[in-house]
């Protein structure tokens, strides 16, 4: 019942001759070899998409939190005009504090 288990002829050497006389490169010479290629780069190409969409993402920032130049100078080159949106309401509500502060700072000292 083992026999066919146990007493097998040693086929290695002729493996490994059809082996090495592949001219593919090494990673290509097994069996399943494409398989595994095909879904490695499906991850790879889905990491890639997503890192140079997160980085598209990121440099579609606004300003970086930085004031517009309407807003450093209170308004006088737009003519007045109320702020835009609610992200330049705050920061312009950030600048007059920030200005208190360091008007108050300078009182103080």
């Amino acid at each position: 019942m083992l026999d066919a288990l146990v007493n097998r002829s040693n086929t290695i050497v002729q493996r490994q001759r059809i082996y090495q006389a592949d001219t593919r490169p090494v990673y290509q010479r097994l069996p399943r070899s494409g398989m595994y290629m095909k879904v490695y780069m499906a991850f790879f190409t889905v990491g890639m998409i997503g890192i140079t969409g997160g980085l598209i993402n990121a440099s579609k920032v606004s300003n970086c939190g930085m004031m517009e130049p309407e807003e450093m100078l209170g308004g006088s080159l737009s003519g007045g005009k109320e702020a835009e949106s609610p992200a330049r309401d705050g920061r312009a509500l950030w600048a007059r504090r920030h200005d208190d502060e360091q008007k108050e700072a300078l009182l103080l000292s």
